[in-house]
């Protein structure tokens, strides 16, 4: 399995519109084959980062969805939406312990 974790922190004023296009991302997520978690977790404080995390059967299939034309129009518009470029971390699975049912929220 391979993880890619985003933290994407929006400039004051545009955390709405951040979140608008992350939600449709992860609407968009759920079609592309290869994806097995895609979760996006909203900033408890002003000034945080949108975190989304990202979990893919392969390198293949994030590589996928990076190239994905929805991702990259989203990378289009955060450029005037974002305080600092997108934080991404890539890392392959080396253990798993996972839990059936996980409730979202």
């Amino acid at each position: 399995m391979h993880l890619l974790l985003a933290e994407l922190t929006p400039k004051t004023g545009c955390e709405a519109d951040v979140e608008h296009i992350l939600r449709g991302l992860v609407e968009a997520t759920r079609a592309e084959p290869g994806t097995l978690h895609y979760v996006l977790h909203t900033p408890r404080a002003a000034g945080q980062p949108f975190v989304v995390y990202e979990l893919y059967e392969d390198e293949a299939a994030c590589r996928r969805h990076l190239d994905s034309p929805p991702l990259k129009d989203a990378f289009a518009r955060f450029e005037t939406l974002l305080a600092t470029p997108p934080r991404l971390v890539f890392n392959h699975a080396v253990d798993v312990t996972a839990k059936a049912d996980v409730p979202a929220g």
